[in-house]
């Protein structure tokens, strides 16, 4: 899935990032705002990866996602 979809519907993708890196609160996932990059650090840093090993687990959870906003 494209990140900007993911980043302009973020309230409706912070519980499935929560649900996935359960380490971040609603603090953080405030903060981060949909932004990749902030996430990516954030992860990184609550778990202890390297970048290589960050990004492959936020690849693969970007990947995973396959919602459709509702049709108006």
């Amino acid at each position: 899935m494209n990140w900007n979809r993911i980043s302009g519907n973020w309230d409706h993708f912070k519980p499935l990032v929560r649900s996935r890196w359960n380490r971040l609160d609603e603090g953080e996932l405030r903060l981060i705002a949909g932004k990749r990059e902030k996430l990516l650090a954030s992860i990184r840093d609550l778990y202890g990866l390297s970048e290589t090993e960050g990004e492959a687990q936020l690849a693969a959870w970007q990947e995973s996602q396959d919602w459709k906003p509702p049709v108006q």
